[in-house]
Formats: structure tokens, C-alpha cells, sequence
């Protein structure tokens, strides 16, 4: 369980002289800089109460400042029971009313009580982040309605093509302008070169290269240059504006510089072609900044407009505006003010100047330097630091720290913290070595010291290293570089429906764990089961929470309890998805879109089949919308739970709609929940207890939105999808209490202020953040813009700037560096008893020293891609223990005893993990061609990579091998497409060339128009071209050529010339075979009145077999195309399959109502199969198998 910070193991914490002294300080200006556990809030607490109890100081003069809501109330109980222990209940009920807040609350407590004299309401109102946001975006989006409509045509076209950076940026602007104090932002216009100038200095240099004759030409590159001249002066007049275009394009007319010669007769040239360039791009970029600019002024006017009709002001305006009224007429408090500040480090220097306006008579600061990370909300550590080192230094002669000039004898005291009474001192000196390296903090570092009458948890003895560095190697930098799109982001396990409207088991269904998360939960399940740990007593921070779901899955695997702490996504979780479209119903029932979404869900648990005929109903009666449908008379064709299923939703539909409008929107959900039984359904799903929460979390949102702004349900659903767009920060409900005994996975920014005995902080291995934004604003207000040119000109470097944007780039990026440091020392300093680190790496690593598994392998000796030794320890007197892991990091728990604990061994890099005995099938909730092909291939590979979500670490297979990597299904390729043993010809671009070339040619005769006529050459050329662009593919010439020929094949075809209606390709399908959920693609599906014709390309190389012998392999995705059809009510079902090699013998099955009995059957005995197996390997394969290794196969 998470401690309050300063609070050691089961002791009682006594003052340390330090302590004392900054307690007892009579300095007016006492400045405290305390490290990490050095009981800094303490001290904050007995100053406090020394300052009321013995000073005689009214609560009500007595302000202590901190920066989160939390932490206020934290440090109130606090003082609160300081007091009774005292004896002064007096002073205890008193602190109620007593200033101790935020930053911001201080700010409204001034401009309530004065505001008057501004012209403020004293009954403003405070937004909320939330709501502020909303208010930002839409101001954004009315402002660039706005300057859109007055715009001319060269504005219009730089708002319309940097539309997105110019928001995102405008909105950086002007919060980090009103964060430095600006009222009402301003854009300058960096000056840009004289464009016209330029021009005439560069038409000059062209035609006196035109002038020379070709005798004067001394080689080909010269004949060369001498040709591009003539033909850029040409190009010259017939430039109509400024435009990146126009730049990229003269990029093609610089002359080559080969040879001395070359460069007399052409330097000129090529200086005054790369100026003029250079001006035009500053040009731009200078029309740019007066549109972003044009764009932050109308924003600016608008977001205050919509302010003042709420009488509402934002965080920003209550620290502007507060320090505006303390300001004017040289106004200071009336009253004498004692103020206590903590994380002092957190500030900034707009903030600064109020506590300075406040000007107390006595001002007491608390903060570390190294703790500052919170620059994202306007934090700068650079004051802390620079009030720090003038106090420490005594140069703070002569400066103002309120009412106080510094530089008299008892005015000011700076005392520094440094005993932790949290951590365990070999864990502590091991911080002190890694953080006071160069690659953190170098001679800056203060390190901390261990403290004499700390609790040592003796029980576990001292075998288990203090400190583990692990650094798990991964198969492809492309697992670390995925990017938030491709993570399994926090929930979204939670999203995946079961075959019948059900919950699917996340375990099994949702994306694989990262391996680094497979990595964590094995070290936990060691340190549970083997060490003697309590899940409660270990937390794992990250620096990223987009992750923090994998994590939990991994630790449910391992059947080890978690809990994400916060998180977000809220507001896409499935059961709020379902909520509101109910809700939506209610408003208008002829939503498609949420009638489909409520048909699909637990609230009405309609099948896929009633779905299909639902929509066919609605198709040939043409009626408006799925509801008609819903409610159309002619419904003979649903089964009778179907129908008893729509009857009961739209009875409720009936019964609530009445409620629309009414008090009490929380009462109305309620009462949906249970009357279509969702209540239930959610409580039986994994993870019920969490869903249910979510949705009683929904209700209490709607109390709150009902009480600022009435019963209205149309606002209420309109405020959420607006709270979700904003990137769906909201946290899931809460649903374990405290004191839980489950692992917390948590960021390491909440963690800030706790403790935990074992702290793991995972995640080192991903890349710190940085932005390349195309518009900075400095600290002074100064702008600077960039342009990326696309294509490469390197005279350029293949970008444009105007201002000082290099400059304040590189600021930026040592500031972020800085604070990514800061956040692994925060992380490091929650432990008290053991700290983990753990980082994934991959072969050619981009950009490793960004990343801060770099950085403490540099720490600890070792290069970013250096061989980590097994238990290695860099230094003889610090407990710190390095581990490699096992390839991509195996998913069972590691074997640690005896001996090897003692030595910090962690995982065996040589033997192969041991596969539990299984006592259940994992379920299967949805499986397709290729996974029951797996199956049937090697039932253990199957379970591999479908169950446990290990992939093939790269195409390994060679001619010969019985399974390729299957290419993606996302990316266009056919599913289940690989060569029989032994069947395949050597192919000198390897295989996975011939799996790029498969997806290639499917993607064009998705794009392709289809008819009985054979494409031209040159279209054949253009779709080529349109499908390596779109799936980001670059093929060899030969294997281009291949394509467009196998992709011409198709008209070769008889299939060419099928008559019908294409229904569609690339068509997606799902339907249930019992409890289960078959699921595909399928290429192309052509219907002509009750017949249905499902075409299936292959790309394979036949070697020799005729295309009939090649089909065998396939008969279970024919039969799988056969019952799809027959089930959506065709009479009669054609399943082709084209070997576009022999495009000329397409192998046709056909299959009639009589035949789906049989087809069910065969299904049916497939799913049951892969249900009921025990996944034991298929011996035959090992050898081809990328996973041998896992069963302890060598491979050949």
C-alpha cells in the first residue's frame, strides 16, 4: 500500500538538526531545498504549525500553497491532526477556513474579496480543464470559420494546407504565452529577405551563364550545368506565386559542383539559385506566421467572449488577473501574511511574482530541483534553481523576495535536506552512483544520504540484489517505435465483443502484451511466489500510459491481481459506448449508427444473422433507416430469441422516451440498465465489477452535468462525445479500495509523493518525448517557423527556416532532456526496499541516446547495443545487479533460487521455457481460416502465437520451410496464403518480397475498374504505382513487372466476364458457429438474384501443380465461403478460387440449401477441435518453426 511521503516503514519520524533548524528558522525569507523522502512536507507541517500554535499567527494569515487539489487536502489533515495531537482542537476546527490550497484557489481567495475594483462578478466562476478545453476548441474552430471567409486566396490556401499545425501550434502559443503572464496574446511576423532582390540577383547569374559558348564548357557536367541554366531561366517566367512546390522544383536546376572549373564557371550560380530559394521559403513561411497569427487573434477575442457570457474565468486568467490587482495603484495585501509554499519547484516565474506581490512577512519555500516534472503544466525549475543558488551563494544582494531585500544579516536562510528516511541504503547508494553520472545529472547531483534509524525489512535478508538493471532484447526496433496507434491502449481489451453480443475473454482476444510487459509480469510473479513480496506491495510506473494495459493482462496471465491507477479512455470503453447509444435511441430512434451499435451490445444481444436480415429488409422495402426495419412487420425470417430480443428493446425504447426531458438523467440511465437486464451482463463479464463501475461513473457525470445545466439529455450525450474528442484523458471508475493486495500500475507523475517497498519502473527503452513543431515561440515572446521540404534537396537541407527556431529547438530539446531525467530519478526514489528497471531494446535501434535505458547502461559502463553480461555488477560496492533477458522475452515466470538469487541472476539464457499443463483450452472467441490452418499445422505453434501473441521475429523460413510469416490482413493480404512443404522455388529476393508482392497485386484489383476487358499498360502502371504508395511498399523492377503481370492475369480469367452486381471486395464478414465467431475476408463477392459467386485470389507459385492439386489445401476456407453464403439466403453459392499463375482453370465449388447441414457440421467439428485440444507440437515442423526454441528444438 502506498505510503505519505516522509513517512518511513513503521517509525515514527524524529526531526533531524536540518529539520529542526528550517522548522524553527526565524529568517524572514527561508528557502528549504530537500531531496527525495527527506521529510520536506514535514518540516512544511511543523513550520506551519509553529507559526500558528506558538507565533500566535491567525489561521486566516497563515497561507500554505501547494499544486494539486490532492496534496492540499493531504497537507490540511495534516496540520488538522497535528493539532489534536497537540491538544488544540481550537486550532484544528479552525482549518476548515484556513488559506490552504492551490496556487489557483489563493488566486480566486484575492479576486473575491477585491475583484470589485478589476470590475470582476464576485461570484465568477472557476472552469475546470475540461471544460475550459471544450470552450478552447470550439473558440478554435469558430475563429478559423472566421478568418477563413476573410481570407484572400494565397491565405486560404496555407490555412487549408497546414490546417492542423497551424491549430495544434496556435493553441501551444497561446498556452505557454499566457503561462508567461500575457493577457492577450500577440504573434509577430519574423522579418524574411527581399525576395524580389534575390530574384534579380539569380536571373543575373543565369543569363551570364547563358552567355558562354560551348567551346568555354570543359566536360559533360559543365554541358550539363549549362543546359540546366538555360532551362531554369526559362522556368523563372513562368513562376505565378510562392509556394513549397516552387522550391522543391528549382531543387532540380542546381548545378552539379565537380572539379574546380565546374565550380568557377557555376558557384555563382548555384549561390544565388540556393538564396533566392531560401528567401522564398521565408516568404512562406513569413505568410504562415501572419495567417497563424490572424488565426490566434480571432481566438484570443472569441474564447474571451464565450468567458465573459459564463462570468467564468480559467486558471491562467485567476493568476493574471490576481497579480493585475495587486499590482494596480502599487496594492499590497491589507492584512500581514505568513506564506508557506510547497514543490516550490513547480513554479514559475509568473507565479513568482504574486507570492512577491503578496509580499509576506514571512515567505517559506520547499522544493527539489530534481523533482521538477511537470513542465507540461508551466512549470520551470529554472526559477527554483536560480533562487536557489543565489541564496546558497549569498548574490541574492539586492533582490526582492516580497516585502524583503535581501542582503542584511537575518533576512534569508537557504538549508538543504539531504537524509532519506525512505529508502534502504543499498538501494540508496546505488541512486546516488547512477543519477550523479554524467549521462543524468553529473557534478550537479546532490546525493542523498541513508539514514542511521531507518526500519530494514530483515525478513528477506539480504540475497536479493538492491537494484536490478534488465534490458530486454526485442526482435525489431519497429515493437519499441509503435507509436500510440499501434499500442493496446489503456481498455481497450474491454472493447472487443464476444460472437453474440457478449464480453470476449480480453486474455485471449485483445493484442498480445508488449514483450517488455511479458518480461514485468514473470519478474513479479518471482517476486510473489519465490521472494515473499505482496502484490500490494509492488507498483509499476511508466512513463507512458498507453501501455499500462498490457502490463495488466500480463499480470493477468501470470493470475496475479492489478490495478490501473488513473489511467484514460474512459469514454471509448465499451459499456459507455453502449449507454449512450441507448441514450441516443431515446432522442432519435432513426440513428443507425447507435441502433446498430445498442443491436450488436449485451442490450439487446441480436444475432449476426438477425443483423443481416434486418439490413436486407430494410434494402428491399427501401425503407429510411434501420428502425423501420426494426419495426417492419415482415420479420418471419428471425429466429424466435432474436425476435423476443428486439421486442424487448423497443418496448424499453417505448417506455423511456417519456422520461426525455425530465429531472433526474441519472435515474433515467439506471433505469435503462436494468430493464434490458445490462446490469446483469456486465456484472458476468471479465472484469464485470470494473464495466459496472463505468457505468455508474456515467450516471454521476450526468448528476453533475445536470445540476450545472438541467435535464437536458441531448447536451449531456453532445458534452461527452466532446470530452472524449479531447483525447479521452478521463480515467476509469475506481473499483479496489487502498488497501487491495494487488500490484498498481501506475505514471510515474502520479506516483510522485508515495512509496512503495519494490518499485519497478519499466518502459526505459521507449524514446523520450519530442516534438518538431513548425512553430516556436521563445521565452520573450519571439517566433520562429520551420518548413520540411518534401523530396530531398540537400543545398538546403531539405528544410526552411525563418526566425530563430534552431535556437529555440535546441532549448527545448535540452529542457525536455533534463526533465526525462528528472522523471527517472522520481521513479527511482518511490523505493524503499528494492528498485527494478527494466527496458526493452532492438537490433539498430534508432535514436538510442534518446532513450533512458541508454542512459543508464552508459551509467552502469555499458553501450546502447553492448552484450549485457548474466548477473553482472559494474561496481563492487554498490548492491546493482544487470540482466539480459531471453530473446523476446518468454512469458513464464523466471526460475530464481538458492544460489543463483544471491547472485542476481534473473532468467536462464539457455534453457527453453516450460509450458504449464493446460487445464482449459484458452477460448477461441473469434478464428479464421488462418488460425484454424495454424492449427491443424502444429497446434503448439498455433497456441504460440494466437494465445500467448508471439510472432515470427522475422521471416525465417526458407524453401522448404511449412509456414511462412503470414503477411497482414490489415495491410490487403489474403489470409492463409502460404506454400505446402517443399513445394516452393528458391526466390533470390527472399520470401517476404514474395509475401509484399501478394498483398501489392491484391490491393490493385481492389483499385482496379473490373469488366471483360484487359487494363492498358499504362493503368496496369497507375495502380502498381497507387498500391505500393498506399501500403508503403518498394518492390525490385523485376518484381513490379511480376505484379502488373499476375494482376493482368485476372482478365484473363473466365471470372472476368461474370455478370451480376459486385456486392463488394475486400467484403469483411462474421458469423457464429455455436458460442464461437468465424471471421475473413473475402476478395470479391458478386450476386445476381439469388446466386452468390465469392472469388478468392492466389498469388501462390504453383511449381508445377496444376491449380486443382494446389486447392486442396484451402477446402476449409471454401467451406467456410459456402456456409457464409447459404446463411445470408443465397439459393446458390459459387466459391472460386484464381491462381492467378493459371488464371485460365479457376477450381469452382458450388453449394446449395441442402448442403448446409454438412457444411455446419464440418465447421462446427473444427471449432470444437482447437477448444478442447492440449496444443502438444507437431514434431514435423520443429525444425522450420521460429518458436523452436520455446520447446527446446535446435534449429537446422
Amino acid at each position: 500500500m502506498p505510503q505519505p511521503e516522509g513517512l518511513p516503514l513503521g517509525v515514527v519520524m524524529s526531526l533531524t538538526p536540518d529539520q529542526q533548524r528550517a522548522v524553527c528558522a526565524e529568517e524572514k525569507v527561508l528557502f528549504v531545498s530537500a531531496g527525495a523522502g527527506s521529510g520536506k512536507t514535514k518540516v512544511l507541517v511543523e513550520r506551519y504549525v509553529r507559526c500558528v500554535a506558538e507565533l500566535g499567527v491567525p489561521t486566516g494569515q497563515a497561507a500554505a500553497v501547494t499544486f494539486t487539489r490532492k496534496a492540499a487536502g493531504e497537507l490540511r489533515h495534516r496540520i488538522r491532526s497535528r493539532f489534536v495531537e497537540m491538544g488544540r482542537s481550537d486550532l484544528a476546527q479552525g482549518m476548515d477556513r484556513a488559506p490552504i490550497g492551490t496556487i489557483h484557489s489563493l488566486c480566486s481567495r484575492i479576486l473575491r474579496s477585491e475583484g470589485l475594483i478589476m470590475g470582476l462578478h464576485p461570484g465568477f466562476r472557476v472552469l475546470e480543464e475540461d471544460e475550459a478545453e471544450i470552450l478552447i476548441r470550439d473558440s478554435l474552430t469558430a475563429a478559423r470559420e472566421e478568418v477563413a471567409a476573410q481570407a484572400a486566396a494565397a491565405e486560404l490556401e496555407v490555412l487549408a494546407r497546414h490546417r492542423t499545425m497551424l491549430e495544434e501550434q496556435v493553441l501551444a502559443a497561446f498556452r505557454s504565452m499566457r503561462a508567461a503572464g500575457q493577457r492577450v496574446p500577440r504573434l509577430g511576423v519574423p522579418p524574411c529577405g527581399d525576395a524580389g532582390r534575390a530574384r534579380a540577383v539569380l536571373e543575373a547569374a543565369l543569363e551570364d551563364v547563358c552567355t558562354l559558348s560551348p567551346a568555354e564548357l570543359p566536360n559533360a557536367t559543365a554541358a550539363g550545368n549549362y543546359a540546366k541554366a538555360g532551362e531554369c531561366l526559362q522556368w523563372l517566367a513562368t513562376i505565378p506565386s510562392v509556394h513549397p512546390a516552387t522550391i522543391c522544383r528549382a531543387g532540380a536546376y542546381v548545378p552539379a559542383m565537380r572539379g574546380d572549373k565546374v565550380k568557377a564557371l557555376f558557384g555563382e550560380q548555384r549561390d544565388a539559385l540556393v538564396a533566392w530559394c531560401r528567401v522564398m521559403g521565408e516568404e512562406y513561411l513569413a505568410r504562415v506566421a501572419v495567417v497563424a497569427s490572424t488565426l490566434l487573434d480571432r481566438f484570443v477575442g472569441i474564447y474571451a467572449a464565450l468567458k465573459a457570457e459564463r462570468e467564468a474565468l480559467d486558471f491562467a486568467d485567476l493568476e493574471i488577473e490576481a497579480i493585475s490587482l495587486l499590482e494596480s495603484s502599487g496594492r499590497r495585501s491589507r492584512e500581514p501574511l505568513y506564506l508557506l509554499v510547497d514543490e516550490f519547484q513547480d513554479t514559475n516565474l509568473l507565479q513568482c511574482r504574486l507570492f512577491d506581490l503578496l509580499a509576506p512577512v514571512s515567505f517559506t519555500s520547499v522544493g527539489d530541483y530534481f523533482q521538477s516534472i511537470y513542465s507540461f503544466r508551466g512549470a520551470d525549475c529554472t526559477v527554483f534553481q536560480r533562487r536557489r543558488d543565489q541564496l546558497r551563494a549569498g548574490e541574492g544582494e539586492g533582490l526582492d523576495f516580497g516585502r524583503h531585500r535581501v542582503g542584511g544579516s537575518g533576512t534569508s536562510a537557504c538549508i538543504s535536506l539531504a537524509t532519506s528516511f525512505r529508502t534502504a541504503e543499498p538501494v540508496l547508494t546505488a541512486i546516488n552512483r547512477l543519477f550523479g553520472h554524467e549521462a543524468f545529472f553529473g557534478v550537479s547531483y546532490v546525493p542523498l544520504e541513508p539514514c542511521s534509524t531507518r526500519h530494514v525489512d530483515r525478513e528477506r535478508g539480504r540475497l536479493d540484489p538492491a537494484v536490478e538493471l534488465h534490458v530486454v532484447d526485442v526482435p525489431r526496433s519497429s515493437d519499441l517505435d509503435r507509436g500510440e496507434g499501434g499500442e493496446l491502449a489503456e481498455g481497450a481489451e474491454g472493447a472487443m465483443m464476444g460472437p453474440i453480443g457478449g464480453f470476449a475473454d480480453e486474455g485471449e482476444v485483445a493484442q498480445a502484451p508488449f514483450p517488455e510487459a511479458l518480461y514485468v509480469g514473470a519478474r513479479v510473479k518471482c517476486l510473489v511466489e519465490e521472494e515473499g513480496w505482496r502484490p500490494g506491495q509492488i507498483v509499476i510506473l511508466l512513463r507512458k500510459t498507453v501501455r499500462s494495459g498490457e502490463y495488466a493482462q500480463a499480470l493477468q496471465r501470470l493470475g496475479i491481481g492489478s490495478y490501473v491507477v488513473g489511467g484514460r479512455g474512459y469514454f471509448s470503453q465499451l459499456e459507455v459506448t453502449d449507454v449512450m447509444s441507448f441514450l441516443t435511441l431515446l432522442l432519435d430512434p432513426h440513428d443507425d449508427l447507435a441502433l446498430a451499435t445498442a443491436l450488436r451490445s449485451p442490450l439487446a444481444r441480436v444475432s449476426d444473422d438477425a443483423l443481416w436480415l434486418l439490413g436486407r429488409v430494410r434494402r428491399e422495402q427501401g425503407l429510411m433507416s434501420l428502425w423501420e426495419a426494426v419495426r417492419a412487420p415482415d420479420r418471419e425470417l428471425l429466429a424466435t430469441q432474436d425476435e423476443r430480443q428486439l421486442e424487448c428493446l423497443c418496448t424499453a425504447v417505448r417506455d423511456l422516451c417519456g422520461r426525455v426531458g425530465g429531472p433526474g438523467m441519472s435515474g433515467l440511465i439506471d433505469e435503462a440498465v436494468s430493464s434490458l437486464d445490462y446490469d446483469l451482463s456486465l456484472l458476468s463479464a471479465p472484469e464485470g465489477r470494473r464495466r459496472f463501475a463505468n457505468v455508474r461513473k456515467l450516471m454521476e457525470l450526468a448528476d453533475v452535468f445536470e445540476e450545472m445545466e438541467g435535464p437536458d439529455l441531448a447536451g449531456f450525450l453532445a458534452h461527452v462525445r466532446r470530452r472524449g474528442g479531447l483525447g479521452d484523458k478521463e480515467g476509469e471508475a475506481t473499483v479496489l479500495a487502498e488497501d487491495e493486495d494487488v500490484v498498481r500500475i501506475m505514471s510515474v507523475h502520479q506516483a510522485k509523493g508515495l512509496e512503495f517497498p519494490v518499485v519497478i519502473h519499466a518502459g526505459l527503452g521507449d524514446m523520450v518525448r519530442e516534438d518538431n513543431r513548425g512553430l516556436l515561440v521563445g521565452a520573450e515572446g519571439e517566433v520562429a517557423l520551420r518548413m520540411t521540404l518534401p523530396g530531398k534537396f540537400n543545398a538546403l537541407k531539405s528544410h526552411i527556416t525563418l526566425g530563430p527556431y534552431e535556437q529555440l529547438l535546441q532549448q527545448e530539446r535540452e529542457q525536455v532532456r533534463m526533465e526525462e531525467a528528472r522523471i527517472c530519478y522520481v521513479a527511482a526514489t518511490r523505493a524503499q526496499e528494492r528498485l527494478i528497471l527494466v527496458g526493452a531494446r532492438a537490433p539498430l535501434l534508432r535514436q538510442a541516446e534518446k532513450r533512458p535505458l541508454t542512459w543508464f547502461m552508459s551509467a552502469v559502463g555499458l553501450g546502447a547495443e553492448a552484450d549485457v553480461p548474466v548477473a553482472s555488477r559494474p561496481w563492487d560496492d554498490v548492491d546493482l545487479v544487470c540482466n539480459p533477458s531471453v530473446r523476446s522475452a518468454c512469458s513464464t515466470a523466471p526460475d530464481v533460487t538458492g544460489r543463483e538469487k544471491a547472485a542476481g541472476v534473473v532468467l536462464s539464457p539457455v534453457a527453453p521455457p516450460v509450458f504449464p499443463a493446460l487445464t482449459r483450452a484458452p477460448s477461441t472467441s473469434a478464428v479464421s481460416f488462418s488460425a484454424l490452418k495454424l492449427f491443424h499445422l502444429c497446434p503448439r505453434r498455433y497456441y504460440v502465437e494466437r494465445v500467448l501473441g508471439f510472432r515470427a521475429e522475422t521471416a525465417l523460413n526458407r524453401p522448404g520451410d511449412s509456414l511462412p510469416a503470414v503477411a497482414s490482413a490489415a495491410n490487403g493480404a489474403q489470409e492463409g496464403e502460404w506454400y505446402p512443404r517443399g513445394l516452393r522455388e528458391p526466390d533470390e529476393e527472399g520470401e517476404p518480397q514474395r509475401l509484399e508482392m501478394g498483398i501489392v497485386v491484391h490491393k490493385m484489383l481492389e483499385l482496379a475498374p473490373l469488366g471483360a476487358h484487359i487494363p492498358a499498360e499504362g493503368l496496369l502502371c497507375e495502380l502498381y504505382g497507387a498500391a505500393t504508395s498506399m501500403l508503403g511498399v518498394s518492390l525490385p523492377q523485376r518484381a513490379g513487372e511480376e505484379c502488373r503481370a499476375l494482376c493482368a492475369a485476372y482478365w484473363r480469367s473466365p471470372l472476368a466476364r461474370l455478370g451480376g452486381d459486385t456486392l463488394g471486395r475486400e467484403v469483411s464478414f462474421a458469423f457464429a458457429v455455436g458460442a464461437r465467431l468465424v471471421k475473413g475476408v473475402m476478395d470479391r463477392v458478386e450476386v445476381s438474384r439469388e446466386t452468390w459467386h465469392i472469388i478468392d485470389y492466389k498469388t501462390n507459385l504453383l511449381c508445377g501443380r496444376s491449380a486443382l492439386q494446389a486447392s486442396a489445401a484451402y477446402h476449409l476456407q471454401v467451406v467456410i465461403y459456402g456456409l457464409l453464403g447459404l446463411r445470408r439466403g443465397a439459393d446458390r453459392v459459387y466459391v472460386h478460387l484464381l491462381f492467378l499463375e493459371a488464371p485460365e482453370e479457376p477450381v469452382s465449388v458450388a453449394y446449395g440449401p441442402g448442403d448446409m447441414a454438412q457444411l455446419e457440421e464440418r465447421l462446427r467439428a473444427e471449432v470444437v477441435a482447437l477448444e478442447t485440444s492440449r496444443f502438444e507440437r507437431a514434431a514435423a515442423e520443429c525444425p522450420a518453426c521460429p518458436h523452436n526454441w520455446m520447446c527446446g528444438v535446435t534449429r537446422h
